[in-house]
């Protein structure tokens, strides 16, 4: 046999004309590395390789499985041994380690085939169920994809290359070609199919507007409320008279029921079945005329009907979309806001060791809360249905999808300024409801439930809440009011030190350390508010801005902490000895913060007599060019942002007293990149996030960043108009 001609797995370890020995007596191979076929290098690579691969496969097979013994975790578990099995035979220099080589190569591609099955299922069920958005979220689990074969295929391919036999090579290519094929065939029939069987299906065209318009009017005759109402619980299940199917229109509805009234649960939860859909329109048009409930009430006309069959682990999670699916369980259900309301789209926990990883529903425990003792057989499988949501009040007929209205008026219509300003006047009123007789204000409610809860509060958000409050709010007593006893609880939290001097704001008394965090947006508060408040709180005022200007660094950023040397600062105290400032890092917002409240105080609106100005101004420049020189100076700041919005509050209000050519630009190239997360109305874009703050529509917008972004747009419409540049540029 001729040296280059390729030798058989078995043949490999021959130790051919005495070459083992010369290369053993030469001191070129270690005994425990002499594996015929494999240099010395080749052996220590194949061995580190598979080592690597043992480690990551065997805490995937361990930790990964979101049930025991998954065929992920069986496969995974194996190809893990068997990388195990080369570095052993390797390494002792087995006869057969090209062989155990060539076996965990294919333990590799059966993982990678249970794998890219896997990805095929799931890519065609989030496609069926959650349509132009699975196909986004199809692409991020096809990218998890290519970077496991990254880990594993390489490897494979070495192995089978490695450890090849005689057969030639034209017909080595040939099975090759024929496998691939058969490959492809399989995963495109499986994903076919897989599409097909997890499809909604069909079962009724929305309600037209007519028809709203018959419910509405059905509803508005019902019966004057009653003074005690029982509100509708979120925890009550819908009983139909049959399980909900393609076969049948289905129409539910919900109703606030009359405190004490006989059959409570029937009142406030019906639904009407039928194969006609005018009977079943007439019998809900009949149900809301008799009516003696007060409020508003809820329709959800089902649109389609799929059973959940095939789904697990993680794909069960997912099996439901938030606020558009429904689950039944035979003749009970779950209707779509009522899971939302609920909160079981944030349960689902794949990886234990995460806890704070939960996303998705768990449909286990939500078939428990759906089982009944008296279901039969065909009455225990689960089917998700998508429903048309119709909120009905006051004679008009709203629909909703994700408990948001579909159908919004142009802002530049009477209409939409009309109804901008309804907002406006509702948020109002429930920031104002939303304080507690202390002056605190509530930071979250339960919309369903109405429990609130305040746990979270930070004098920032105090502060936050009162700056809108000041700015916005009309100038009605309960307002004004609510702006006082607002002031005044921050105001109680005020730390007096340095002499009187300097003060600053504590969540609580008796602390070594002072946050900056927790008193530079109450300055901008206190600032703001000066135009409703009068020269109440001047001395707070001008002892803030001290306090402020001295966490300046030289460098214009605002330091951390301030700290006392020995004692434990009270509350209103003003005999507490000098602390100070700690370098660190700058807490996030602060800097446009304090710029923002330098500006304000050169304005004499917003500032006492005793503040200086010339100190305030110079804190402000201080600011305002770290910020625009060196704030996001490196190789990233072409490409993203952090939240910066505050600093685009202060260049418009610089705008009259302090322009910064460098700090405006940095503003709009800032809402430039903004415009980019920004969801535009297109096929993949659900109608109701468009506008939305997000960086795609797979996670539904949160209005906190969408708020952000309209208020720095404001103030960036600003500052263009004052540079004299075009506002439809971005």
């Amino acid at each position: 046999m001729n040296a280059g001609d390729e030798s058989t797995p078995g043949s490999a370890f021959a130790d051919a004309g005495g070459q083992g020995a010369a290369l053993k007596a030469s001191g070129a191979e270690s005994p425990a590395l002499k594996t015929a076929g494999l240099s010395r290098a080749e052996a220590l690579s194949i061995a580190l390789v598979s080592l690597v691969q043992a480690a990551g496969l065997g805490w995937a097979a361990w930790r990964l499985p979101w049930a025991v013994w998954t065929p992920f975790s069986c496969a995974a578990g194996v190809a893990a041994i068997s990388h195990l099995a080369v570095v052993v035979s390797v390494l002792l220099g087995h006869p057969r380690g090209l062989t155990v080589f060539r076996l965990s190569a294919l333990a590799s591609l059966v993982l990678l085939a249970v794998v890219s099955l896997s990805v095929v299922h799931g890519g065609a069920f989030l496609v069926a169920v959650y349509g132009p958005l699975g196909e986004g979220l199809t692409a991020v689990v096809a990218a998890v994809w290519a970077l496991f074969f990254l880990f594993t295929g390489p490897t494979a391919i070495w192995g089978l290359v490695r450890s090849r036999g005689h057969a030639p090579r034209l017909a080595r290519r040939r099975a090759a070609l024929r496998l691939s094929a058969l490959s492809l065939l399989v995963f495109v029939s499986y994903g076919t199919v897989t599409y097909l069987r997890e499809r909604l299906g069909a079962s009724a065209p929305p309600l037209a507007s007519g028809e709203l318009q018959e419910l509405a009017a059905s509803a508005e005759r019902q019966s004057p409320p009653s003074a005690a109402q029982r509100p509708i619980s979120i925890q009550d299940v819908s009983t139909c008279a049959r399980p909900v199917s393609e076969a049948q229109f289905t129409l539910f509805v919900t109703a606030p029921p009359k405190a004490g009234s006989p059959g409570e649960e029937n009142t406030a939860r019906r639904c009407f079945q039928g194969p006609e859909r005018s009977a079943v329109l007439s019998q809900a048009r009949d149900h809301l005329a008799s009516l003696g409930a007060a409020g508003p009430v809820v329709l959800d006309w089902v649109l389609g009907v799929q059973r959940l069959t095939s789904v697990s682990g993680l794909l069960s999670s997912l099996a439901l979309r938030p606020g558009l699916d429904g689950l039944c369980h035979g003749t009970r259900c779950y209707l779509p806001w009522q899971l939302l309301a609920r909160g079981d789209f944030a349960v689902h926990q794949p990886l234990e060791f995460v806890g704070d990883l939960r996303f998705g529903a768990e449909l286990a425990l939500l078939r428990q809360g759906l089982a009944s003792s008296g279901q039969s057989e065909d009455e225990t499988k689960l089917y998700r249905f998508e429903s048309q949501n119709i909120v009905l009040r006051d004679g008009e007929a709203r629909e909703l999808r994700r408990l948001r209205p579909v159908h919004l008026p142009e802002l530049s219509s009477d209409a939409g300024q009309a109804q901008v300003l309804r907002a406006a006047k509702l948020a109002q009123d429930h920031i104002v409801s939303a304080q507690e007789k202390d002056g605190r204000f509530r930071y979250v409610m339960d919309p369903f439930t109405g429990a609130e809860r305040s746990r979270e509060f930070s004098l920032a958000r105090q502060a936050g809440t009162l700056l809108v409050l000041c700015e916005l709010g009309e100038r009605s007593p309960e307002v004004e009011r609510a702006i006082s006893r607002g002031l005044q609880f921050l105001k109680q939290r005020e730390i007096v030190f340095a002499e009187g001097r300097m003060s600053a704001l504590a969540p609580e008394t008796g602390s070594r350390r002072l946050w900056s965090s927790d008193s530079v947006l109450p300055l901008v508060a206190f600032a703001r508010c000066r135009s409703r408040a009068g020269e109440l709180y001047d001395s707070t005022i001008t002892r803030l801005a001290a306090f402020v200007l001295e966490m300046q660094a030289p460098d214009g950023t605002i330091r951390p902490e301030y700290r006392f040397p020995k004692t434990r600062a009270k509350l209103g105290t003003t005999r507490v000895a000098p602390g100070a400032a700690i370098d660190g890092i700058e807490p996030l917002f602060v800097s446009g913060q304090a710029a923002l409240a330098f500006v304000l105080l050169q304005k004499d609106a917003y500032a006492p007599p005793a503040v200086s100005r010339a100190k305030v101004r110079e804190g402000a420049q201080k600011a305002m060019d770290y910020v625009a020189h060196r704030h996001w100076d490196h190789g990233l700041s072409p490409f993203f942002f952090i939240e910066e919005n505050w600093h685009c509050l202060a260049a418009r209000e610089a705008l009259d007293v302090q322009r910064h050519d460098r700090y405006e630009t940095f503003c709009l190239d800032f809402m430039r990149f903004k415009s980019r997360v920004i969801l535009d109305a297109n096929e993949s874009t659900p109608v109701e996030f468009v506008g939305g703050h997000g960086f795609g529509a797979i996670v539904p917008p949160h209005n906190t960043g969408t708020s952000g972004f309209a208020e720095a747009m404001a103030a960036a419409i600003a500052v263009k108009k004052a540079r004299a540049e075009e506002l439809t540029a971005s």
